[in-house]
């Protein structure tokens, strides 16, 4: 089961919102950065990853939205910014820590966030 969460945001994602969005998360997780600088994970006590943030991507056709999310994201007005936020897949709970993570970007920059899967956030709940 995908624990993807796509926060599709209208202003540009800064260090401030970022940073917000994984304090948001669980502020006793520790950053670890990947891939050069392409994705930072929230990982735990034991240096476990509960929760990759990939880098923030600039859609500006809509098109390739409704291609990739699906039809659910037709009306989303474009420009945005894509942030993807993946829960681990063995770990209980990442879900939660995506959708906190998504919603905190969304309420400081606007937008949407996107779960693909309508029992997503009934579980996460």
């Amino acid at each position: 089961m995908s624990r993807d969460v796509v926060a599709l945001v209208r202003d540009e994602p800064d260090v401030t919102a970022v940073v917000a969005g994984m304090v948001a998360a669980d502020d006793g997780l520790r950053v670890r950065g990947l891939y050069d600088g392409g994705a930072v994970q929230l990982c735990d006590g034991d240096g476990r990853a509960v929760l990759t943030v990939e880098t923030p991507v600039f859609v500006q056709v809509r098109s390739e939205l409704t291609r990739v999310l699906g039809p659910e994201v037709a009306e989303v007005d474009v420009p945005v910014w894509w942030v993807e936020a993946r829960g681990a897949e063995k770990r209980d709970g990442s879900e939660v820590l995506a959708l906190r993570f998504a919603g905190e970007l969304v309420r400081r920059l606007g937008g949407v966030v996107w779960t693909g899967d309508p029992e997503y956030v009934r579980r996460a709940v």
